[in-house]
């Protein structure tokens, strides 16, 4: 083997051994770095599932207030219901009332007319 031939196989070794070096720095380079973005990934997971938890939480709250206002307007409601079916009722009775009150004028006209009458003839 010349020398030429050795020098050339030292090189291809050193070459070969420096791409191996390089490649196991960038491989072991790699693994932190996908270390660092699965930490990082993680913890923005974590927080977004926080986020969500109290949107949820918060949401819960609002729709337990609807509810409670929900159930207070059915309970209005019904309250309404009963005070439009009394004064329903009321009206009722006014008109039955009034009816009679006119039908009672009518009747004491009468009456006065006859007793007027009556009072002509007497010479009172």
């Amino acid at each position: 083997m010349t020398h030429e031939e050795i020098a050339d196989k030292a090189a291809k070794t050193a070459v070969a051994d420096t791409v191996a070096k390089m490649q196991e720095f960038h491989r072991d380079e790699m693994k932190v770095m996908r270390e660092y973005i699965d930490t990082r990934f993680e913890s923005s997971e974590r927080s977004i599932n926080e986020r969500f938890d109290a949107v949820d939480s918060r949401f819960a709250v609002v729709n337990n207030r609807f509810d409670r206002v929900d159930d207070t307007l059915e309970n209005l409601e019904g309250r309404l219901d009963r005070v439009e079916s009394a004064l329903t009722t009321l009206l009722e009775e006014f008109k039955a009332h009034r009816e009679k009150v006119v039908a009672l004028e009518t009747e004491i006209s009468l009456l006065r007319s006859r007793l007027d009458a009556l009072e002509a003839k007497v010479g009172v």
